[in-house]
């Protein structure tokens, strides 16, 4: 399960507007629609629309706050 994590990191990392956008979720903020989209395709978040996200599983948020924050 390490390596999904990491595959995870390196791909929001890669990319700037999404590291700022789970950045934002982990503050408890909202982030852009076209963000939330694009995190929600990916597997990584849940949620109808930017209001509603939330990371799909307790461990996104943890490792994800534990390497970005």
């Amino acid at each position: 399960f390490g390596d999904h994590l990491r595959r995870i990191l390196a791909a929001v990392s890669r990319d700037a507007e999404l590291t700022v956008a789970v950045r934002q979720l982990l503050r408890g903020d909202r982030c852009g629609q076209m963000d939330f989209f694009r995190l929600r395709s990916a597997g990584i978040v849940g949620g109808a629309d930017a209001s509603g996200a939330r990371f799909r599983c307790e461990l996104y948020g943890t490792f994800l706050r534990r390497h970005l924050a």
